[in-house]
Parts: C-alpha cells; structure tokens; sequence
C-alpha cells in the first residue's frame, strides 16, 4: 500500500500539476494571439472590398410620342416656319427646317443598350470610367412602370447627374444594387425627377 502511495504522489505531484497548467496556459496564449483582436476584425470588414456587378440599361431614357404630340409639333413647326416666310427670313427658314428635323429624328430615336459596370473602384458606362470619387452621391426614383432611375449625383450644385434606368425585371436586384452603391456612395433621397428630365418628360423628348 506504501508503494502504491508513492507511485500515486510520484505521478500526481504538485510540480506535474504544475508544469500541465504551465503547457496549458502557453497553448491558450498562443491560441489568442495567433486570433485576430476585434480591430483588425473591424479592419478586414471596412476593407472590404464589394463585389463587381454587371448589367444591361437603355442608353437614355425614351419617351413614346402618341398622335397628340405629333399634332402639336406638326402645328407649331409649321407656324414657326410660316411666320419666318411671312417676314422674308429666307436663311433663318432653312435653319428652321434643319433643326426640325434633327428634333424629329433624335425624337423618334430608341436608345440602344449599354453595358453598365459597377466595382470597388468605381463605374463603367460604355467605356468612359467614373471613379466614385467624382460623384457626390446617388439618388433612386422608383416609378410604377417597374422602372427605377439612377441619379449619380456631381458635386457641383448646377450639373447634370449621370442618369441610368434600371427595369425591375431584369436580372439584377434593385435591393442589391442599393447595398453596393451604400457600400459607396452616401445615399440621397428624392421624391422627383430631376429638373433635365421633367423637362424632356413634358416635351417626350
């Protein structure tokens, strides 16, 4: 029993026990400083960069012209180049004329679709690139026609946004497309189009 006794304290001494917590507490030091700290955890996070996302929109916004509209610029086309007839201003008539038609072509014109690239970076449109450094912000105007119309907003207080219409049944997310641009852009918030575009809106141009 003695013996026995002695093996049991040469096998559980206070220097064992001792020298196992040592190895222990060493192993779970090692554990937390091989662990990132909740810094460089928040660190990762805001470096991160958001994925590329890619889409199809129209090259501009297009407006269908009805019989109502084409009666109208058909009656005031021909009263303008009445009234420079009726006042012999021959030159100023073939101006007119000129411009009339460009109007009516550029009217009845569909835009084509454009290839649209948004990364960590910034955004492509054709091939013009827009770091997220030259927009201010961003704007997103919802209509019912599941529509949603972009504004990439410029600093400057009198310029035009880069516009892009998205249509709400295409591949991309609208509530995707808004997380990455916040990821970017502060966000903000509109009720209405801009003034360029109620004004083509009013014409159907």
């Amino acid at each position: 029993m003695e013996q026995n006794n002695e093996q049991s304290e040469l096998f559980w001494s206070p220097e064992l026990a001792l020298g196992s917590n040592t190895f222990y507490n060493k192993s779970m030091l090692n554990k937390k400083i091989n662990q990132p700290s909740k810094t460089e955890l928040a660190a990762k996070i805001q470096t991160k960069k958001p994925q590329t996302i890619e889409f199809q929109t129209p090259e501009f916004p297009y407006h269908k012209k009805n019989i109502w509209w084409s009666s109208a610029f058909t009656i005031i086309a021909a009263l303008l180049i009445l009234i420079l007839l009726f006042n012999a201003f021959y030159f100023l008539t073939i101006i007119m004329l000129a411009a009339i038609l460009v109007f009516v072509k550029l009217s009845f014109e569909k835009p084509k679709k454009i290839k649209i690239k948004m990364s960590a970076d910034g955004l492509t449109r054709k091939n013009r690139f827009y770091p997220w450094g030259a927009f201010a912000s961003f704007s997103i105007l919802n209509f019912k026609q599941g529509k949603a119309r972009l504004y990439f907003n410029f600093p400057f207080w009198l310029s035009i946004p880069l516009t892009l219409e998205v249509d709400k049944s295409s591949k991309i997310k609208m509530i995707d497309l808004t997380q990455f641009l916040r990821q970017c852009l502060p966000e903000k918030f509109i009720r209405h189009s801009h003034f360029i575009d109620a004004f083509n809106e009013y014409l159907r141009f």
